[in-house]
């Protein structure tokens, strides 16, 4: 019994006459070279379960019978995987069925195929085992097993944690856009196989820029968050701007520019930052992605759909597709450094702002040779790949720098020929109902308020065999004390209520706290996020001070309260950019105001307050 492929060929066969399972070995010419130690099939095997025990799932190659059976007393799971179907099937005669198998082609099909193993994966529970003289024989399965499997896990396992992070900030913005957001564009405009530019925040825009001005009547812009200030630094007004970031933070992306985006149409997820959504000047038109979460089914219906993917560079790929773009020419898509540089000069958030830069990885450059980028922008590259392959889009990488992006053709904006030049848009305009819709199916459906909280959850903690019940029905009572103090109303009243948000460590000798009981300020304890609401919304508060920055942004975001920032140091908050909301100010003393002043942009207003430092004088006994 053999397979044969040209010279070389596989069998299965009992080896030095021992009561043994068949062996698989490997014969070239007159040489046999076996796939595992032949005296000891279960060695190897065994002393890797005794390194790494807290695996549930186990792929591998098809090795001994003796093999497998010590695998699989040790794992819940045990899946033979292999890209040659004959020697597959050949395993599958030999075993009797005896063991799971799975055909796989490429990393592509592995992951479709892993994707019904979403718990094991997100937990990193799936380990792969080839044994050593395997892995010399097949270069391709052992790079199939570990490379491509390494990376697959750690994507789920990052996809986790992100959930568990942003799933419940997600929510929040998505519910507070359905109360907020009445009228919206609800049907995008087509551009009718017209050249589309998505622009991304990459550092060669700084280069590029210059030639996306010039020729900005021959195509449509559509500009991610982070290329914006660049765009409007050189008078290039975009025809879209695509935001998908759920922190308030992305606010910061369109301040100073507000005025010159009355008549620029802002796609956004219908989970987006709903600060941005309800402050944006211009036309908004939310979409929404073809799966969505279960509690949103039949709320947005009318919103157009435009998958977000992974980033917003993503989401304006997706935007040109779905507005009829012929071709799509990125530029400002390094997606990898530029030297030190991740990004343009100007643009308002920096990626690597203020934080150690990560280990760095490498990918192909469009010049050759190697080129420096982080995990993540490598896998955005990846999905960008992956995104030209699927459409078949005739994409033009404009960017003139960069990761060499598979699929795509290289070339500058310069040395294009376009098609005319393009026509105004029109946007239909029109209510979106997603509050209508919303408020008829809490009335009609009994587990709407379940199945929206569970998206408030920690999936991590939810669906760890590691937590305990009763830590995990603590998580969920945190997500309905949410969900319940984001749908309480602010009730109107006309008296001005002001507070102070006590730090946790303070002490009422401090000059602000004397200064509070002076102005008979109403003091509040701080909490987490839903009994901070609570207080806020209960009190009717309007004005809120805070120590050193120690207020949530979601609050000051959710509530639209004004609030004065009082700083008595010069040490800032990891999320100091955050709080720079509209009615967001500084309370600060003469020898602190020119460093505040100095650190906050131009629409933040920073105030000097002598009688905080009196007081702390007559605190002090001077």
């Amino acid at each position: 019994m053999k397979l044969e492929s040209k010279h070389k060929y596989w069998k299965f066969l009992p080896v030095g006459g021992k009561n043994i399972e068949q062996y698989v070995y490997q014969e070239n010419g007159q040489r046999a070279r076996f796939t595992e130690n032949p005296d000891d099939p279960r060695g190897e095997i065994s002393r890797f379960i005794d390194s790494n025990p807290d695996f549930s799932l186990l792929l591998m190659p098809p090795t001994s019978i003796e093999c497998l059976r010590c695998a699989s007393e040790y794992f819940d799971e045990v899946i033979i995987i292999d890209y040659n179907e004959l020697r597959l099937n050949l395993f599958q005669e030999v075993s009797k069925g005896e063991f799971k198998t799975l055909l796989i082609k490429d990393e592509m099909d592995l992951r479709d195929h892993l994707s019904t193993h979403i718990n094991k994966l997100s937990f990193g529970k799936v380990a792969s085992f080839i044994p050593s003289r395997y892995a010399r024989l097949d270069h391709k399965l052992r790079c199939l097993l570990k490379e491509e499997l390494l990376k697959i896990q750690q994507e789920y396992c990052s996809f986790a944690v992100n959930r568990s992070l942003k799933s419940w900030h997600r929510t929040l913005n998505a519910l507070e856009n359905i109360k907020n957001i009445d009228e919206a564009i609800i049907s995008l405009p087509n551009i009718h196989g017209k050249d589309a530019v998505i622009v991304g925040a990459g550092p060669s825009l700084d280069e590029t820029v210059n030639k996306l001005s010039i020729y900005q009547d021959k195509y449509y812009v559509i500009a991610t968050d982070g290329s914006l200030k660049t765009l409007l630094r050189n008078e290039i007004i975009p025809d879209f701007i695509v935001s998908c970031e759920d922190t308030v933070m992305s606010w910061q992306f369109f301040t100073g520019y507000l005025d010159k985006l009355t008549g620029v149409p802002l796609v956004a997820p219908f989970n987006a930052n709903h600060y941005l959504l309800k402050n944006y000047p211009g036309p908004v038109c939310l979409s929404k992605e073809k799966v969505n979460e279960d509690w949103t089914e039949n709320i947005l219906n009318k919103l157009p759909e435009v998958n977000s993917g992974r980033c917003v560079g993503h989401m304006a790929y997706n935007l040109a597709i779905a507005i009829g773009a012929g071709r799509i020419i990125m530029t400002g898509f390094d997606l990898a450094f530029k030297g030190e540089v991740f990004h343009p000069k100007d643009m308002a958030i920096p990626y690597f702002h203020e934080m150690e830069l990560p280990v760095p990885v490498t990918v192909t450059s469009i010049f050759g040779g190697e080129i420096r980028t982080d995990l993540s922008m490598k896998t955005y590259l990846k999905d960008f790949e992956y995104m030209i392959r699927k459409s078949g889009q005739d994409t033009i990488d404009a960017t003139e720098g960069g990761a060499l992006i598979l699929g795509s053709k290289l070339k500058a904006l310069d040395e294009l020929t376009y098609n005319g030049t393009k026509s105004l848009l029109e946007f239909k305009i029109d209510k979106t109902e997603l509050k209508e819709r919303f408020d008829s199916k809490r009335r009609k459906d009994v587990s709407f308020f379940e199945s929206m909280a569970s998206c408030f959850t920690s999936y991590l903690v939810q669906n760890s065999d590691q937590v305990n019940n009763a830590e995990k029905q603590a998580d969920r009572n945190s997500a309905f004390a949410l969900l319940e103090a984001l749908l309480i109303e602010k009730e109107s009243r006309n008296e001005h209520v002001e507070a102070l948000l006590l730090p946790e460590n303070y002490s009422k000798s401090d000059s602000w706290f004397l200064w509070a009981l002076e102005k008979n300020v109403k003091l509040i304890k701080i909490g987490d996020l839903s009994a901070l609401l609570h207080q806020v919304k209960a009190a009717d508060i309007d004005h809120l001070y805070c120590i050193n920055g120690q207020v949530p942004p979601d609050l000051m975001a959710l509530t639209d309260i004004e609030c004065t920032d009082i700083k008595t140091s010069e040490l800032k908050t990891e999320y100091e950019r955050s709080l720079w909301l509209k009615k967001y100010s500084i309370l600060t003393s003469s020898s602190l105001y020119a460093f505040w002043d100095s650190m906050t942009p131009e629409h933040i207003n920073v105030f000097e307050h002598e009688s905080i430092k009196l007081i702390e004088k007559v605190a002090n006994g001077n």
